[in-house]
């Protein structure tokens, strides 16, 4: 065997992929145990091997590996990689045909390209991880596996027979529960339950009272002028807190000219002065909602435009602040 594959042998128990310089990469893949139930046999763990051409850059490996069994340098080392590969080579051009040692083997086409069969027994000569070296496959007894797999199926079966069984020996015990609740509570529940089973026992010598029945008498008679006062509701206004001035001036007298002009208009009943600090409001009318006022103020505007567009809404509550 070529010194080249020995190495990657042995590289393959310790790495997934090995490179081997400008010729390509070698791949383990683990495979799980397996059975085959045609011929009756269990198969050991094992490891299978895939080849690319196209992973042929220098991944170091064989360098190290070279380096450390020559004990030379790693550039000599790589002098010695290469000049293996290159007889490797030139083998599988005019052979052919490439042994990989244990791992398989490299067979060039017609078209240039190579084609890479695995050793199926490489895991027999501990090519891999090597777990399972030295093991073989392993006959079993396939009539004693079908009678298992009937127990275990006969096995169920019965224990899904019990579960129903009991889920419904449940049920039924459910159902008389029920049953006998309904029944018991159906006639406490009933209207004329209390008359029903209410007692009927008098001690002797004692009569039962006579029902007495009550009437009662309407009194038609018509209430008072003083009940009525005091049954009438009686409506609060509130004082108005929101007021929509139309004009504010330094004087009383000011105010009281400026409001002489104001007669005709629709607020002139209602028109009238309120203080605050050094000023005199002019107002419209006054309201006890902020809403109302707005109102108001709207239609003063439009009836006077020109006049009090600049009209606004007072809130009286800060003359207390």
């Amino acid at each position: 065997m070529s010194p080249l594959f020995h190495y990657t042998e042995q590289l393959l128990v310790a790495h997934d992929c090995v490179v081997i310089p400008s010729l390509g990469a070698v791949i383990k893949e683990p495979v799980a145990p397996r059975c085959d139930e045609k011929l009756g046999l269990l198969y050991p763990s094992e490891e299978r091997f895939h080849f690319n051409s196209a992973l042929s850059e220098r991944d170091g490996l064989l360098d190290q590996r070279y380096s450390e069994v020559y004990a030379v340098s790693r550039r000599r080392a790589q002098i010695l990689v290469d000049k293996e590969v290159e007889e490797a080579k030139q083998q599988l051009l005019e052979q052919k045909e490439l042994v990989m040692g244990n791992i398989g083997r490299i067979v060039l086409q017609s078209n240039g390209s190579v084609e890479f069969f695995p050793n199926e027994n490489a895991s027999l000569f501990g090519v891999g991880r090597g777990a399972s070296y030295g093991l073989l496959p392993v006959p079993y007894d396939r009539s004693a596996q079908k009678a298992e797999v009937l127990s275990i199926a006969t096995l169920q079966k019965q224990k899904k027979s019990s579960v129903l069984l009991r889920m419904g020996r449940a049920s039924a015990g459910v159902a008389a529960a029920l049953f006998l609740l309904v029944f018991v509570l159906v006639p406490l529940l009933s209207p004329s339950s209390a008359s029903r089973y209410s007692a009927g026992f008098v001690a002797p010598g004692v009569e039962k009272p006579a029902q007495e029945t009550v009437v009662r008498e309407e009194n038609t008679a018509e209430p008072s002028a003083k009940e009525e006062s005091i049954a009438a509701p009686v409506a609060v206004e509130q004082a108005p807190r929101y007021y929509v001035v139309i004009a504010s001036f330094a004087t009383e007298a000011t105010c009281q000219k400026y409001i002489a002009t104001q007669q005709g208009r629709f607020f002139a009943e209602t028109i009238g002065m309120l203080s605050k600090g050094k000023h005199i409001f002019v107002y419209s009318n006054g309201f006890a909602t902020q809403e109302e006022a707005n109102a108001a103020r709207l239609e003063v505007v439009r009836a006077y435009p020109k006049e009090h567009a600049s009209a606004w809404v007072f809130d009286a509550s800060t003359l207390a602040k």
